[in-house]
């Protein structure tokens, strides 16, 4: 006699996050994702128009707000990061 459907804990997040680690965390909200390119400039042998190209990338922290879990290892890897 089947009861119900295990329900998923996971569904009601809109974002999943899996860490090498520990298995996974549902979040309602995440921050955008974004890069920025630095721009180099060279000027060869006197000339007045600098030649551009690509330099270092940098990219903006993630933040994710309301989440949980339901595996320790993730609450234990928090606690360490806190202390």
């Amino acid at each position: 006699m089947v009861l119900g459907q295990p329900r998923s804990f996971y569904k009601k997040f809109k974002f999943v996050v899996e860490i090498d680690g520990f298995k996974s965390a549902g979040f309602h909200k995440c921050s955008e994702l974004s890069v920025e390119v630095a721009k180099v400039e060279h000027r060869e042998g006197g000339a007045l128009i600098p030649q551009k190209s690509p330099g270092r990338l940098s990219f903006a922290d993630i933040t994710l707000e309301r989440g949980a879990t339901d595996d320790l290892d993730a609450f234990g890897w928090f606690t360490q990061v806190a202390r």
